[in-house]
């Protein structure tokens, strides 16, 4: 938890730039994460992260797209040589390639919410009212929400949101991950113990105006949300 705090408190440092908040519309910050076609691995999905260079395409709004929707399209750098997300990779035109995969996961998925703010910053958020919204798109997209964590949660879904207030506003970090369990060839747990992973992730750094950070970050979440239960819909690619 202090290693969370400390880099978010780095990237609010960095946020604070902007300073006309009230006079601009909300300002979208680094994201990660990509989407791909089925069986066509992207290259670095790191740009656009703090050090990775200049923000690409894929973090720019188009009208009529979720930010979440669009092929990535990243610039060259030292990142070339990993891929930094969960997924599928393989070494392709000597780079370290991946894809992202939610085949045959499971519809019953939990889903978990979790806020961490300044205790004496009272805000119009609340994990009820994220869990309600968000629970109503995964339904919609055809997955049986489960918020009742007992006996085994996994696969399961944590959406983090971490808010910092600024000068005339909020730095806001939000990311939802798939946790699901996996088998590590390094180590064999005895029965009843089990390793899971983030086999699935975004997040995405905001700005906004406090009149704004309650849509902000509800339309962030969506878009997460809404991208996840596209992926989930796709099907393997056997060519």
């Amino acid at each position: 938890m202090l290693c969370r705090w400390m880099v978010f408190f780095l990237m609010c440092a960095t946020a604070t730039s902007y300073a006309a908040l009230p006079t601009n519309p909300p300002t979208k910050g680094y994201s990660s994460g990509s989407k791909s076609a089925p069986g066509q691995p992207v290259q670095n999905p790191g740009a656009g992260r703090p050090g990775a260079g200049p923000a690409s395409s894929s973090g720019t709004q188009l009208p009529q797209q979720r930010p979440y929707d669009r092929p990535g399209e990243y610039v060259p750098s030292s990142l070339n040589a990993i891929y930094g997300s969960p997924g599928v990779v393989t070494q392709q035109g000597g780079a370290w390639v991946g894809s992202e995969n939610l085949y045959n996961l499971s519809s019953n998925v939990g889903l978990d919410v979790e806020i961490i703010q300044p205790q004496a910053v009272a805000l119009p958020i609340t994990r009820e009212a994220i869990i309600g919204k968000l629970s109503a798109l995964l339904r919609n997209g055809g997955v049986n929400v489960r918020t009742n964590m007992g006996g085994s949660p996994l696969p399961f879904l944590h959406v983090l949101v971490m808010i910092q207030p600024i000068e005339k506003g909020f730095v806001a970090y939000c990311a939802v991950r798939l946790f699901e369990e996996v088998e590590i060839d390094r180590v064999h747990f005895k029965p009843g113990l089990t390793w899971q992973t983030i086999s699935w992730e975004k997040q995405e750094l905001i700005v906004s105006p406090p009149e704004q950070l309650d849509a902000e970050i509800n339309k962030t979440l969506s878009d997460m949300i809404l991208s996840f239960t596209d992926r989930l819909k796709q099907k393997p690619d056997h060519r």
